[in-house]
């Protein structure tokens, strides 16, 4: 034989500049072996070679090997190898470490299979911070054929196949410590079966990247392969892996797949999380008995709403088939309800098939809140209130199957009987309920080799909805009024997949109100989920024409008229939806009944626009002036959406009650985004009468800040930012309480995030204005209401009110500064006078020094009306509150100069209990008021004068 030697040198490998060869190389491994150089030195003959060296380096790694390969009666080896430096985050970036290795193995290799030992002595250095260390020694020592028919049908065809076989491993040591944490192996496996394990560790963290906690285990693995038995104990504590985290696990296993073999599972899990958010309270698994019979036990409890699940069934192994016969199943508190099997099932699965017949069960959603008929009065005629309902069921079966080959997989889910009513739970503080019952399907099919295809239909019997149509009087009555709405028709279905598909919804009020919706996506196909590029083509027709069904969607509205129709274009992809098209009301007519205002001619136009905008024109007749709207909506980033109107008009009615009415001139913007609204612009009331008298006493008024047991708390709609000048022009008038006179001028409002209450900056000025106080008519020489950023409701004052016609011609007034909740009063005249002497003046015209001055009772007044500003004050702040009073104040008799000292109290919501005392004529009297119903009072009045009883009737226009 030829001898023949080999010095081999290849310079580092700078393969990203180097196509050529980077290009047999995937994109991820170029940058990894970037710099690999390589040495070989060998010699040898024809039938064998001797390598000296072979060494790779790559900048501080090396990997160097010796030995000697064999080639001439067959292919054997005897290599040694040495490696140091070695960076593992090269190939596993997780894995940061510098390790060291060597290692040794020998062998043949035998009609194309391998025999011999690996000897893998030490491998040590730090991976990931940690200490390592270990070991591995195991050998091939023969193989088994899979077949023995099969292999010796392959021999004689000569064809050079090898036959198919199993190595038979010898294990005999392997061992891992990194850090304090250990795992161990040991034994045999190939066709038979005999190796045992062991893992313990107080930090999965020393052994797994993102993993913590402790665990122990141990397991023994033995039979063959094709029947197996495995016997293995496991437990872990505070256990982690990247976000999710489990408080404790134990399993106890035990089995074997021979039909006579004992089977024990026993798993037990609690307190599994991710992150903050509780997942699984516990699991119980438990299976005994042999694989040709056994029982199977389940116990799922989830933490965040106690559900619960409890599973009963019995299994038989027949050495192919699994068969297991599902006696009982229950679900309890889920957020559809609960459910509860009616009939066993048995379950039947394989290496080749799986099959479930129909399993049927029924399904009793929560109770809700608000469930009633829906067709019923009140006996005082108002629309029923919604009260507490059981929960409703729904008969649900599924089935599905499963088959090797061309069948394929399919599977189906049926609803039944389904009560709507069930829903309450759900839309529990929603303007809306429903009634009726649905009944519908949905099934899957997944053939081999053809694509997925899903159907779906339901359909709805006798469905109602209930609309809340808000609250009319909602302080005084606090109880909602509902109406019903019945749908004749109430269908939806979908058929997707097989490359299209086709969404179509119908929903029918009657022949002159309906919804459909029909969407078509050309090319579908489902194997891959739903693609976001997805193509879609449909539309959205809406039709509603009867004014009574008006009434119901349009809350604290009266006598709604008019028409809505319109349709609007689907297209796009599933991602990035496109609409277009338009909706219109024409010929609107509404009452806003808390405004006295009757809307006409009323118009509104939206335009949608594919480039994901809306657009919005409309007006109407308020009295005699002409509103306008208009804006924009951009929902290009939608859900967060972005708007901005416009609304303007000249000399609109917008109050006209029997004790207002405002004519005002807007010219306001209004932008509005989710969370956000801000308003801004203008708005100027030339013309405007209040009347602040009132109606007397009335009814209780809830503070905005009580709140009832058991009633939800209004959510918040979102900040809203106001900037908006106020003008009052030459004919704003304002009479009662002994005032009048006109007020004008103007004020910047501005409310902002983080403000109690909103603030003015501006002045207003009161002009030919009379005041009844003491008895008196006083003239307001001077009347201005400052704002300087103070808030709306407490501006300064600087008011002058004046008495001229008095005993020589003696000018005497009064003088308020402060602010309006602490007004500040002083007594003024012309000549200066004694206190005493303005306040008879003010009070009786006269001196109290004259002849014809003031008497007792008189002086009594007087002293009275000294202090009355101060006594009221102290009335409506502390005094009232601490004697348990809701009223405490002074007053004068119509047509006289009479003081009187009035005490009142709420005896309940709708009694009212007042006294009163002359404070110069000894006058008593008691008068109690009781609001029957909203626009009936009676009031009974008993005193030293006089005593009747007077029936009030109020009505609104």
């Amino acid at each position: 034989a030829r001898p023949w030697a080999l010095n081999l040198h290849v310079d580092p490998l700078n393969l990203l500049e180097n196509p050529r060869l980077s290009v047999f190389l995937s994109p991820e491994w170029a940058p990894r072996l970037a710099g690999v150089s390589l040495d070989v030195v060998a010699k040898g003959t024809q039938g064998g070679a001797m390598l000296e060296r072979v060494e790779l380096k790559q900048n501080d790694t090396r990997v160097l090997a010796s030995g000697r390969v064999d080639w001439a009666e067959g292919l054997s080896w005897k290599v040694d190898m040495q490696a140091e430096n070695l960076r593992p985050e090269r190939f596993a970036p997780e894995w940061v470490g510098e390790l060291a290795l060597s290692a040794h193995t020998e062998g043949v290799l035998q009609e194309g299979r391998p025999l011999g030992m690996l000897a893998v002595e030490r491998v040590h250095g730090r991976l990931r911070g940690y200490p390592l260390e270990a070991s591995l020694r195991a050998k091939i020592a023969s193989w088994d054929l899979e077949d023995e028919r099969v292999a010796a049908q392959q021999a004689k065809l000569a064809t050079g196949v090898v036959p198919r076989a199993v190595p038979n491993v010898a294990l005999e040591a392997f061992a891992l410590r990194s850090g304090a944490s250990t795992l161990e192996f040991k034994g045999r496996f190939g066709k038979t079966l005999d190796l045992t394990g062991a893992l313990n560790s107080a930090n999965l963290a020393e052994l797994l990247p993102q993993a913590s906690g402790q665990a122990q285990a141990s397991f023994a693995l033995s039979g063959t392969q094709a029947a197996p038995s495995l016997q293995a104990d496991v437990q872990g504590r505070n256990l982690g892996w990247q976000a999710f985290r489990l408080d404790a696990l134990d399993v106890q296993a035990q089995g074997s797949v021979h039909l006579d073999a004992t089977v024990n599972l026993a798993l037990q899990l609690s307190g599994l999380r991710q992150g903050d958010k509780s997942l699984l309270e516990s699991l119980d698994v438990d299976l005994q008995g042999q694989a040709r019979a056994h029982t199977l036990r389940v116990e799922l409890l989830q933490a965040a709403k106690g559900m619960r699940l409890n599973l009963q069934a019995q299994g038989a192994w027949d050495g192919a088939l699994e068969r297991l016969q599902i006696q009982a199943a229950e679900l309890t508190h889920s957020p559809s309800g609960s459910w509860v099997s009616t009939q066993p099932v048995e379950l039947v699965a394989g290496a080749e098939q799986f099959t479930l017949p129909a399993w049927c069960g029924v399904l009793t959603t929560p109770p809700g809140k608000a469930a009633e008929s829906v067709h019923g009065l009140s006996p005082a005629g108002d629309a029923a209130r919604p009260s507490a309902a059981p929960g409703s069921t729904v008969q649900a079966c599924v089935q599905g199957q499963w088959r090797a080959g061309k069948e394929g997989a399919s599977a189906r889910l049926d609803l039944s009987d389904f009560d709507l009513a069930g829903l309450d739970a759900m839309l529990k503080g929603k303007p809306l309920q429903l009634r009726g019952v649905l009944a519908g399907f949905v099934s899957v099919a997944a053939p081999q080799g053809a694509p997925l295809r899903i159907h779906a239909e339901m359909d709805g019997q006798d469905v109602v909805a209930r609309v809340q149509t808000g609250l009319p009087n909602q302080q005084l009555k606090g109880t909602p009024e509902w109406r019903d709405i019945a749908l004749d028709a109430a269908h939806a279905e979908a058929d997707l997949g097989g490359g299209a598909g086709r969404l179509a919804a119908n929903v029918g009020i009657n022949d002159a109100n309906r919804i459909e919706l029909q969407v078509n996506l050309p090319g579908l196909n489902l194997d891959g989920g739903l693609p976001p590029n997805q193509p879609m083509q449909g539309f959205v027709d809406l039709r509603f024409e009867d004014n009574a069904l008006l009434a119901g969607f349009l809350p604290m509205l009266k006598e709604p008229q008019g028409r809505l129709a319109g349709r609007l274009l689907i297209a796009g992809t599933v991602d990035e939806p496109k609409v277009s098209g338009g909706v219109q009301v024409v010929n609107g007519r509404v009452v806003l009944p808390d405004l006295g205002v009757r809307v006409t001619e009323g118009q509104l136009l939206l335009r949608a626009y594919a480039s994901n905008y809306l657009t919005l024109e409309g007006s109407a007749l308020l009295g005699t002036g002409r509103a306008t709207l208009d804006g924009r909506i951009d929902l290009a980033e939608f859900p967060k959406w972005q708007a901005r109107v416009h609304v303007g008009g000249e000399n609109l009615t917008v109050m006209r009650l029997p004790n207002a009415s405002v004519q005002a001139t807007p010219d306001l913007t209004l932008n509005l985004s989710p969370g956000v609204h801000r308003i801004s612009g203008r708005v100027d009331v030339p013309q405007a009468l209040f009347d602040v008298g009132g109606f007397g006493a009335g009814a209780v008024r809830r503070s905005s800040d009580v709140r009832v047991l058991g009633e939800e708390a209004p959510e918040p709609a979102g900040v809203m930012e106001a900037d908006v000048l106020l003008v009052l022009g030459e004919d704003v008038r304002i009479e009662g309480l002994g005032f009048t006179g006109r007020v004008q001028g103007q004020v910047r409002v501005l409310d902002q995030p983080g403000q109690a209450t909103p603030v003015a900056q501006g002045e207003l000025t009161v002009v030919d204005a009379r005041y009844r106080a003491y008895g008196q008519d006083l003239t307001i020489e001077q009347g201005r209401l400052m704002f300087a950023n103070s808030p709306l409701a407490n501006p300064g004052l600087d008011i002058r009110a004046i008495r001229r016609q008095t005993q020589d011609d003696v000018v005497v007034g009064l003088h308020i500064t402060g602010r309006a909740t602490a007004p500040k009063i002083t007594l003024f005249s012309q000549p200066s006078l004694p206190q005493s002497e303005m306040l008879s003046y003010l009070v009786s015209g006269r001196s109290s020094k004259t002849g014809g001055g003031a008497s007792t009772q008189m002086m009594l007044q007087i002293a009275q009306a000294a202090g009355l500003m101060a006594a009221t004050d102290l009335a409506e702040n502390s005094v009232a509150r601490d004697l348990g009073l809701d009223e405490m104040s002074f007053e004068t008799a119509l047509g006289t100069n009479e003081l009187s000292l009035v005490l009142g109290k709420y005896l309940t919501p709708r009694i009212y209990l007042r006294y009163v005392q002359g404070l110069g004529n000894g006058v008593q009297s008691v008068v109690m008021t009781y609001d029957w119903t909203r626009a009936i009072q009676l009031r009974a009045e008993v005193g030293t004068q006089s005593s009747g009883l007077d029936i009030f009737y109020r009505f609104e226009r």
